[in-house]
């Protein structure tokens, strides 16, 4: 292994722990992801409705239609 293929190896195991610690930080400061906007209008989410159905990924007149469906 000569200076070029360690330097390498060393980047990309620097650049994994990065992306890694990356994701940790992600994941506990920002929680899961949410959908901003609804799946079938593409119209934005009211931030009432994120709040009170956390996970939604459709707005309520959409959710509506898909139910009576």
């Amino acid at each position: 292994m000569d200076d070029m293929d360690i330097a390498q190896e060393q980047t990309v195991l620097g650049m994994e722990r990065v992306l890694r610690d990356r994701r940790a930080r992600t994941t506990v400061v920002q929680g899961p992801i949410v959908a901003r906007d609804c799946a079938s209008c593409g119209e934005p989410i009211p931030m009432r409705r994120l709040q009170a159905s956390p996970g939604c990924t459709r707005c309520v007149d959409c959710m509506r239609e898909l139910e009576r469906a």
